[in-house]
């Protein structure tokens, strides 16, 4: 009996553990913006993240990217500060996700 409690504690504590932090190297890359939210229509905008800058591609801007400083606040939920903007870091299907707003589920998708 003690060892099926044993086994089931240690289940549940691997269950209820926190996922791998993300490290800022894993967050460079290529985002692309997705909105699941269907009665919101969103230009599709596109978001690189390298070692100096962050710069958010949207069409109808001349293709002219927005850049500037990004920086992550750890903590509950870490985050990804783009100024003004700021998103929660998440994983999703195996992706790294930087979600805008989670109850319209607008977020920006790593795609390489």
């Amino acid at each position: 009996m003690n060892m099926q409690i044993a086994i089931l504690l240690v289940f549940l504590l691997g269950a209820c553990s926190a996922p791998p932090e993300v490290s800022d190297q894993d967050l460079l890359g290529r985002y692309v913006y997705v909105a699941h939210d269907a009665g919101t229509p969103h230009p599709p905008e596109t978001l690189t993240i390298t070692a100096t800058e962050a710069c958010i591609t949207k069409p109808g801007n001349g293709e002219r990217p927005s850049c500037g400083q990004w920086s992550i606040i750890r903590g509950y939920g870490d985050s990804v500060v783009i100024p003004p903007r700021g998103f929660t870091i998440d994983r999703r299907r195996g992706r790294i996700v930087l979600v805008e707003d989670d109850d319209l589920d607008w977020m920006y998708e790593k795609v390489d």
